[in-house]
């Protein structure tokens, strides 16, 4: 069934996500994720993961800015050079835009720290 089949997607993913964030966070490092949606809710739900976790969400909405994730408190910004100075990485949710998302932080921000994929967890 369809609803079997993605219940147990969304475990798998959310199981790679939690320990991609906790072995992130066990070295210390700031994360933020970039990617304010349902979906996105969804799998932190799943994932068992929230604010101490990641800071905060970076969204390129510009209704989403200084808003919070509801349910998590994540405070939502829009992304700017300023904003993702002090991160270590970010964890691109937003997959069907990450070529883009990338693009910006790469070219536009001169990101150079780690950026996560959720498509590529193993």
């Amino acid at each position: 069934r369809i609803e079997e089949t993605f219940f147990e997607e969304m475990k798998k993913s959310a199981s790679r996500l939690r320990n991609k964030i906790i072995e992130l966070k066990s070295k210390k490092l700031t994360v933020f994720g970039w990617g304010a949606s349902h979906r996105t809710s969804a799998l932190l739900s799943f994932s068992h993961l929230g604010k101490k976790h990641i800071e905060c969400m970076l969204d390129n909405n510009p209704l989403l800015d200084k808003k919070y994730m509801y349910h998590f408190n994540i405070p939502i910004f829009l992304p700017t050079k300023k904003n993702i100075k002090n991160c270590d990485a970010i964890v691109i949710f937003a997959y069907p835009y990450e070529k883009e998302i990338r693009k910006q932080l790469l070219l536009g921000f001169n990101y150079k720290k780690k950026i996560i994929s959720i498509k590529n967890l193993k």
